[in-house]
């Protein structure tokens, strides 16, 4: 060993002070920390809180509708946070806190979207099982005889008078003699208010005795009205039909009409009202037929010239259609083979494992292998044997994380399968009925599976009594106002008569932004009520899980320093022991006579720092006559 490799022992006291240095810093570092995020605790930020959690939402079904994510489990903007905030010893796990409120509105969210595979599975499905209700002839049907003369019948007066039930205007009756009787003739008929033509049912999910039930009420009075001969035969056989994307209406005597393109069994009221009013409004305003239906009162004539029906008339018109729909829906419910539905809400279900199962693996997987990408990035090793060591030691910490959450992963698949199978279930059954059972049944969807996330809820077992009631309060207040804005924003559709597909188009997007906005308040609202008294209790738990955080990260860099410091430290001493036993083999073979000791002596005076200057001190001592001196003393 050369002088230049000769060590400082004083270098290890220099890495130790160091050392103490560094634990102090990161000591201030760590309360600076907790203080800030206790302020943020404490201070209730609920306008930040707010836009943030909208934001997040907003982009979460941005990305669900566009890409059909709801089967994955997770959204886009809990992944990426995951994926940021991530850390072995403390990650951000949003499945696993069933009753926090941001998995509470994500949930909510989810029960419903625009479109997705299964909705378009099931939509097909529904139009390949619609059969004609009635296939033989009209004139071979006795109910729709005898049903039009009962309700005909039904609806006199105490006088004996009929009257129009949709312009309100009294009928006209002659006597006539057929076949030596006296006959009454009326000029206003008794109309199916839903086209017996365009009466199907379906196939698939229908009983057989359901068939019989369901053409009696189509010759029922719940579906017959009384209206003038002229509005009864201006107005035809109306159709609802999808053209290239686009709702139109017409008539079956319309050259253009395809039965192809027949949607009339799953037409709203406002359409076939829609479509009713078109054939009364369509032709010449001059013509015996437009002129005849202005003067019964269906049509009016504007300044302009042109005709339109009054409201009034359209009112009752879409009243008569939605109870028709309406007692149909009920009678099809009854009937319907809920066995059959539940067989295939599970195919759905099965078919819908595979994204299942792979929003388990991202959810699990993708974050620890980019937080070690991150981890090897930073450490910016270059070295082959390095790089497949680090590779070696990062499949082995991701393997056993992720087996470590194989039972939440089983967990989160099960659940999540259920919630599928209900949600299939149930949009088969929304998809068979029409009208206001429609709407009721879509709310009634969201309440099953809110039902289903509550369950979850009450049965983890992290939670308290006060934090579970809570959550399930919130939980069901988040769904009844998702439910409300859904509501209103169908009425308002129906009555701004704004036809489909425009409907999605226009209010789908905005439907979407109102729900975000409207669960996130209805949620701050809630925690700011604290009708349980545990936002103090969550407060208190989060400021204690900041400390544990904040003091578990010191205690980590604090480690990994002092364990640096000890090992350049015991390098020191190793270093300086090799170098001292070094010294003492080469003073042992010295010759005093031949050799000079003072080599070695300056090694062990800079190694222990001694400060001794060997060239001063000899300068000293021969310098001045006095070596001289003590040379004639001697003598």
């Amino acid at each position: 060993m050369t002088d230049n490799q000769t060590l400082e022992l004083k270098s290890a006291i220099h890495i130790h002070m160091m050392l103490e240095e560094y634990r102090d810093q990161k000591y201030i570092t760590m309360i600076q920390q907790i203080n800030t995020r206790q302020q943020e605790v404490l201070r209730d930020d609920m306008g930040s809180k707010f836009i943030r959690n909208c934001g997040r939402d907003i982009a979460g079904e941005v990305v669900r509708n566009c890409f059909d994510t709801s089967q994955y489990n997770i959204t886009v903007d809990q992944l990426a946070e995951r994926i940021l905030k991530f850390d072995y010893e403390n990650e951000y796990d949003p499945l696993a806190q069933s009753g926090s409120s941001e998995q509470i509105r994500k949930n909510v969210l989810n029960y419903n979207e625009l479109h997705s595979g299964t909705l378009d599975k099931i939509s097909a499905d529904m139009a390949a099982s619609q059969r004609q209700l009635f296939p033989e002839d009209r004139k071979f049907d006795s109910l729709d005889a005898k049903g039009k003369k009962a309700y005909r019948e039904s609806q006199r007066t105490a006088d004996g008078k009929l009257y129009d039930e949709l312009t309100g205007r009294e009928g006209t009756e002659t006597t006539i003699i057929q076949n030596g009787k006296e006959v009454k003739k009326s000029d206003l008929h008794a109309d199916h208010v839903q086209s017996r033509e365009a009466a199907t049912y379906n196939e698939k999910y229908l009983k057989e005795e359901g068939k019989a039930e369901l053409k009696e009420f189509w010759n029922s009075a719940d579906n017959m009205q009384l209206i003038h001969a002229s509005a009864n035969t201006s107005k035809g056989d109306v159709r609802v039909c999808q053209v290239d994307g686009e709702v139109v209406y017409m008539n079956t005597k319309d050259a253009n009409y395809d039965p192809k393109t027949d949607i009339t069994y799953k037409a709203t009221p406002q359409q076939l009202t829609e479509a009713t009013i078109q054939q009364w409004e369509k032709g010449d305003v001059n013509s015996p037929k437009i002129q005849k239906l202005i003067e019964e009162g269906y049509l009016v004539q504007d300044d302009d010239g042109t005709v339109h029906v009054p409201k009034g008339v359209q009112k009752k018109l879409e009243e008569k259609i939605r109870h028709s729909q309406n007692v149909e829906s009920v009678k099809i419910l009854k009937n319907t083979d809920y066995g059959e539905v539940a067989s295939e809400a599970a195919k759905h279900t099965k078919a819908a494992i595979g994204k299942i199962i792979a929003g388990q693996i991202i959810y699990y997987t993708a974050p620890p292998l980019i937080y070690e990408i991150r981890t090897f990035l930073s450490e910016k090793k270059a070295k082959l044997d390095g790089i497949l060591q680090r590779l070696g030691e990062s499949a082995k910490r991701i393997g056993e994380y992720v087996f470590s959450k194989i039972k939440d992963i089983f967990k989160n698949v099960l659940w999540s399968s259920i919630k599928t199978f209900i949600k299939s279930f149930m949009d088969i059954l929304i998809n068979l009925v029409k009208a206001t059972v429609k709407k009721l049944l879509k709310m009634a969807k969201n309440l099953v599976m809110a039902t289903v996330d509550a369950v979850r809820i009450i049965a983890d077992k992290n939670s308290s009594s006060a934090e579970k009631a809570d959550s399930v309060f919130n939980l069901f207040g988040v769904t009844v106002t998702s439910c409300v804005v859904e509501l209103l924003f169908e009425l308002a559709a129906d009555a701004l008569h704004i036809p489909s597909p425009f409907d999605d188009i226009v209010f789908g997007p905005l439907q979407i932004l109102t729900t975000i906005v409207c669960t996130n308040l209805t949620m701050l609202i809630l925690e700011k009520a604290d009708l349980f008294d545990v936002r103090f209790g969550f407060k208190i738990n989060a400021i204690k899980r900041i400390f544990e955080e904040e003091r578990g990260k010191f205690d980590r860099e604090v480690s990994a320093a002092e364990q640096l410091a000890d090992l350049q430290i015991q390098d020191i001493l190793r270093r300086a022991k090799e170098e001292c036993f070094d010294i003492y083999y080469k003073l042992e073979e010295i010759d005093p006579k031949k050799e000079s000791v003072r080599g070695q002596l300056q090694r062990v005076n800079t190694m222990f720092s001694a400060g001794v200057d060997f060239e001063s001190s000899w300068s000293r001592f021969t310098g001045d006559g006095r070596l001289q001196e003590i040379l004639a003393q001697l003598k």
